[in-house]
């Protein structure tokens, strides 16, 4: 790509990473709009860079991210100012906040609305030339880690968004590239936040070094990548040294064989350095030091999970896999709350499962997952009927809708919550017994899919959740496992809008089996997923086979080249 005379947007530009960016364009000769929420901070950094590169060549605008209106009107503002649009970069983010929510309003959803009003300019399916979308992720978006778990689960979720944009028919269409980079640890104001000791033991967790890179490495990266990445490309801009890009690898690859599963495993327990007083349901950032402790396969299988009187929260319970779920433990002896948004299904799913298995074992709550104040009430009514909670299943979702905003809010959202007040009645930090959480995902999180961008970011980021809250030290301070189990195709409602022909087309441009499992095939490996799965582990179900376990390779390993 000549940069020469081309017209950029960078969400927050007016410091840190973001200002590196603008300025590395700049130097490049593009004329730059800086969108950052900070007026003073904006106008401040507009003046200085007017005088380098001159009037005509940057403006700001006050934007935040997370007001939709105010995100389109700032980007309208800076097309109009400059009369057309070829690079826009996501790099607005934070790390943490008093809200949880916050992180993946910001991070994630202003990724995803930053695309599609970038689009509206840019792509050749509405008038435009084409051009580069540049979004900004984290190494965190390729490692769990359980001290930030939302921010995890939000740069995952930029990944597996920048994938699924970034398949070759969406360029075919749009001309535009979609690109992810994910600096290392940074230089930057959100940085400073962390004395070095975190950094430093932080770094040894997560087996990377500690040096706080320049911004200016990432601005290089993110300048070549404009120039040259292929699109769908994930980069890498840690340690001041060039950008490189990972390979990630097809799921089916990552299968654990048999024999890996039952040799001697790895489990960890942990010395208390604790950096802060927030416990880990509360996403908090605490680190400690561990030490390994082996422990055999024998040891290991006596600790399967008895589920005779244990009680279980299923969301999404009235239908399809919930249902099934529900069923399966049913049968093994669990109680059973269904927790759904149709009433009238959830009703009469109940009457017919009080006939097969008795009044005292199952009940029904009228939930909306994305209604918190209601989840809140439904899960305490639960809990309140059975008097304990033993196993939640986080599984309440949906493929598409008009608006995206829903699939993040049903699927990624309503997982975060349940599993928020689940831990409030099973941790035992709060009085409770521990248990298991099972978060429902997909392989379509795996996969990059141009026909469901918002499902397949949302349930990667359900698995980048998942393994961050299910890191050893977690389970040592709550005693609940969190374990992630990612259907194939499955016969279900929502499966069901699809032709078999339309489900063939997909299979075979996925490179997966184009079988509709049954929902019991799911709900038989959620059933030993809660028996005797590792906390932190992600499992498939697919094809009416029993279900697998993934290993995940560390991001290092899949290094392919160098910008």
């Amino acid at each position: 790509m000549d940069l020469n005379g081309k017209t950029a947007i960078v969400t927050g530009g007016a410091n840190g990473i973001g200002l590196c960016i603008a300025t590395c364009l700049l130097d490049n000769g593009v004329s730059v709009a800086l969108l950052d929420k900070d007026k003073n901070k904006g106008e401040e950094t507009k003046k200085q860079l007017q005088e380098k590169y001159g009037k005509k060549r940057v403006e700001y605008f006050i934007c935040d991210v997370t007001n939709k209106d105010g995100f389109q009107g700032a980007v309208k503002e800076a097309v109009d100012r400059f009369s057309k649009l070829d690079i826009f970069v996501n790099n607005a983010g934070i790390t943490k906040s008093d809200r949880w929510e916050d992180v993946i309003e910001i991070n994630l959803i202003g990724t995803i609305r930053g695309a599609e009003e970038a689009a509206k300019y840019m792509s050749k399916e509405f008038g435009g030339d084409g051009g580069v979308i540049v979004n900004i992720s984290s190494i965190l978006g390729l490692l769990p880690f359980s001290k930030a778990p939302p921010y995890a689960a939000s740069k995952h979720g930029v990944i597996g968004l920048t994938r699924a944009l970034g398949c070759p028919e969406v360029y075919e269409a749009s001309g535009i590239r979609h690109i992810a980079v994910c600096p290392g640890i940074t230089d930057t104001d959100l940085a400073k936040r962390y004395t070095q000791e975190y950094i430093d033991i932080m770094a040894k967790a997560l087996n990377i070094n500690n040096i706080k890179q320049k911004p200016e490495n990432v601005g290089a990266c993110v300048l070549e990548a404009v120039k040259s990445a292929p699109t769908g490309s994930v980069w890498v801009a840690e340690d001041n040294e060039p950008g490189y890009e990972i390979a990630i690898p097809f799921y089916k690859t990552l299968k654990k064989s048999t024999a890996d599963y039952f040799t001697p495993k790895y489990f960890f327990s942990f010395t208390s350095i604790t950096l802060c007083s927030r416990g880990p349901h509360e996403y908090g950032h605490c680190i400690r030091i561990r030490r390994r402790v082996r422990i055999t396969a024998y040891q290991r299988s006596i600790l399967a999970m008895n589920l005779n009187g244990k009680t279980a929260i299923v969301t999404g319970g009235a239908n399809g896999i919930g249902l099934s779920i529900a069923t399966c433990l049913l049968d093994n002896g669990v109680k059973v709350a269904l927790l759904d948004r149709d009433e009238q299904k959830g009703e009469g799913k109940k009457r017919e499962l009080q006939d097969k298995y008795g009044k005292g074992k199952v009940e029904f709550f009228a939930c909306n997952v994305a209604d918190k104040d209601q989840f809140q009430g439904a899960v305490k009514e639960a809990v309140d009927k059975f008097s304990r909670l033993d196993i939640f299943v986080n599984n309440a979702g949906i493929t598409i809708s008009s608006r995206w905003e829903d699939v993040i809010e049903i699927n990624l959202l309503g997982t975060m919550r349940g599993a928020e007040e689940a831990a409030k009645f099973m941790s035992k930090e709060s009085g409770g017994e521990g248990g298991v959480i099972v978060n429902t995902a997909s392989v379509a999180a795996f996969l990059p899919y141009p026909g469901a961008p918002p499902y397949c970011t949302s349930k990667y980021a359900i698995i980048a959740f998942t393994r961050s809250l299910g890191c050893p030290e977690v389970y040592e301070a709550s005693g609940i496992r969190h374990v992630a189990v990612c259907p194939g195709f499955t016969d279900t409602d929502l499966v069901r809008k699809y032709s078999q022909e339309h489900i063939d087309e997909m299979a075979k441009k996925l490179k997966i089996g184009n079988i509709r499992q049954k929902p019991e095939s799911v709900a038989a490996c959620v059933l030993e997923a809660v028996k005797n799965a590792p906390t932190g582990s992600v499992w498939v179900s697919e094809n009416n086979e029993p279900g697998y376990e993934l290993s995940f390779p560390f991001y290092k390993t899949m290094r392919k080249t160098q910008l």
